[in-house]
């Protein structure tokens, strides 16, 4: 699993040692590298026991897929992946294509990056709803509902009939 988070947040912390910790009585069934964007170039970054910390983050898709089945995005802003802007780009695009050739991609929203950094982008596409032009409102209740009512995306189904489906997200 690659975990790239932005700041060390609440969901960060928990979801990291939880992954950290994940091991049967005989082997680890999870193996860990976590890219935190907010860390200082001296901070080693996390990484269950025997696996190399991560000293960048990984910007091709080959690299995700012959080294990864499953990314996780928390709320980074993909132009911090390194000092180099380009490799947010880079990032984006090899995300994109290592989910595309069947590669694991679990999106944790945050407050600032995640999801609007990634509108327009190849992962925009990917994802079983459509991110919103306008900033949240937080004095406003949010109703998530499929892009599609009529054909939603497998993820968002709650029941097989269609119409049964929409009246329980409304």
């Amino acid at each position: 699993v690659l975990y790239v988070d932005g700041e060390p947040r609440w969901e960060y912390r928990y979801l990291k040692n939880r992954l950290l910790r994940t091991e049967s009585r005989f082997e680890r069934e999870i193996d860990l590298s976590a890219w935190l964007t907010s860390a200082s170039r001296e901070f080693e970054q996390e990484s269950s026991p025997g696996i190399t910390a991560l000293r960048r983050c990984p910007t091709e898709a080959e690299e995700l897929l012959d080294n990864f089945d499953l990314v996780i995005l928390g709320d980074v802003d993909p132009v911090r992946i390194s000092a180099d802007p380009l490799d947010g780009q880079r990032f984006v695009e090899a995300v994109a294509t290592f989910v595309e050739r069947g590669g694991g991609l679990l999106m944790l929203a945050g407050p600032k990056h995640n999801p609007a950094a990634y509108r327009g982008t190849r992962i925009e596409s990917l994802l079983p709803i459509e991110i919103g032009r306008e900033a949240a409102r937080a004095d406003q209740p949010y109703l998530a509902l499929p892009a599609i009512p009529t054909s939603p995306h497998p993820v968002t189904l709650l029941e097989a009939d269609p119409e049964v489906n929409q009246m329980l997200w409304e």
